[in-house]
C-alpha cells in the first residue's frame, strides 16, 4: 500500500529476519487496517521515526491504535479483498484492491474528505 512498512500474518515454516511484526492470531481484518492508508498515518504519528519512513514500534504503541470496531457485516468484504490480495499478490489487481480497501476503511472511521486528504498526504 506504498508505505515501507510490512505487516502480515504468520504462515507456516515463516522464516522472519530482521525487525518484523506479525499478527499472531492471524486476523485479516486487524491485518487490513494496519496496511490501509489510516493504519499507515496513525502508525506513522505513534512510532519513533528512526528514519525517513522507518519506524520503531512498540506493543504499548500498538495497544493504542484505535481500530474500528466492526461488525461481521462491515469486515466480510474488507476480508475479501485481503484474502484476494493474499491468495495472488503479485496480481495487477492488488493496486484497485488496496484502494478499495482503503475506502472501506474510510467510510467505518466516517472520513470527511478534507481528513481523507490528511491521511493521504494532500494536505
Amino acid at each position: 500500500m506504498n508505505n515501507d512498512l510490512t505487516f502480515f500474518t504468520n504462515e507456516p515454516n515463516a522464516t522472519l529476519l530482521d525487525v518484523n511484526y506479525f499478527l499472531n492470531r492471524g486476523d485479516k481484518y486487524v491485518l487490513a487496517f494496519l496496511i490501509s492508508k489510516v493504519g499507515w498515518y496513525l502508525l506513522t504519528k505513534l512510532g519513533t521515526d528512526l528514519r525517513g519512513y522507518f519506524y520503531q514500534l512498540f506493543i504499548n504503541m500498538m495497544e493504542t491504535l484505535p481500530i474500528f470496531s466492526a461488525s461481521d457485516s462491515q469486515k466480510a468484504p474488507i476480508i475479501e479483498r485481503v484474502q484476494t490480495i493474499l491468495a495472488n499478490p503479485d496480481s495487477p489487481d492488488v493496486p484497485c484492491l488496496e484502494a478499495e480497501i482503503n475506502k472501506l476503511v474510510y467510510a467505518l472511521y466516517s472520513l470527511t474528505p478534507e481528513e481523507i486528504a490528511i491521511v493521504e498526504g494532500k494536505n
